[in-house]
């Protein structure tokens, strides 16, 4: 059987700027009444993660933030510390994902980054070459191009939420886990403990907020 049919379909689908672009792939997605843009889907991380910027634009009540003890590793080998992990429901084409988040204190060129954790629950493929991704539910073929693709406007109903403005940390991303060891597991215990009877990080705890700001295993 002639391969032909076959590589005309494929090059049907590459852009048309051709092969040779090198722009990576960044999708849109929606986070309940948030539309999130340049979010970057990325093979090449051990991990989804979520700017605490971009976190603190997208002002969700009710979600549950839990205290991580994972260092991951970034490709040019500096380690960072991931702050929180966190649940999120993520619509992505018409399809809803649970998303789980890493949150870190950086500042990339993305507003969030979907590595192999969730390529992989979601079974998806992405192409940087033909600049899209797709995946199948119930049995029916979902393709989900890439921003440049569509025509990204600010609408009037939903609040919109993109990436900083100034990206001091492009080199976070292919991110690997380095560690999961930082605190003893009965200390994320009780800092898990804590968060779920009302602690926020900055305040003090007691009924007054009259004690330490910073907790040792937060």
């Amino acid at each position: 059987m002639s391969s032909e049919p076959h590589r005309k379909a494929l090059l049907n689908e590459i852009p048309p700027e051709g092969p040779k672009h090198n722009k990576p792939l960044h999708i849109s997605i929606k986070c309940k009444e948030y539309l999130i843009a340049k979010v970057l889907i990325d093979n090449g991380s051990s991990l989804n993660v979520m700017p605490k910027y971009t976190l603190e634009q997208v002002s969700i009540e009710g979600v549950q933030m839990c205290p991580s003890n994972t260092i991951v590793r970034a490709f040019d080998g500096s380690k960072r510390e991931v702050v929180w992990e966190i649940n999120l429901p993520i619509q992505i084409g018409r399809t809803i994902f649970n998303v789980e988040f890493q949150v870190m204190d950086i500042t990339p060129a993305y507003s969030c980054l979907l590595g192999r954790p969730w390529i992989h629950d979601a079974k998806a493929i992405p192409s940087t070459l033909h600049h899209k991704v797709k995946f199948i539910v119930c049995d029916k073929l979902v393709t989900v191009q890439a921003e440049d693709d569509m025509l990204i406007s600010k609408p009037s109903t939903l609040p919109y939420v993109d990436a900083a403005e100034e990206a001091i940390e492009t080199s976070i991303q292919a991110l690997e886990i380095a560690n999961v060891d930082k605190f003893p597991h009965n200390m994320k215990t009780v800092a898990q403990m804590l968060v779920r009877t009302g602690y926020q990080p900055g305040q003090g705890l007691g009924k007054d907020s009259q004690g330490i700001i910073k907790l040792p295993i937060i």
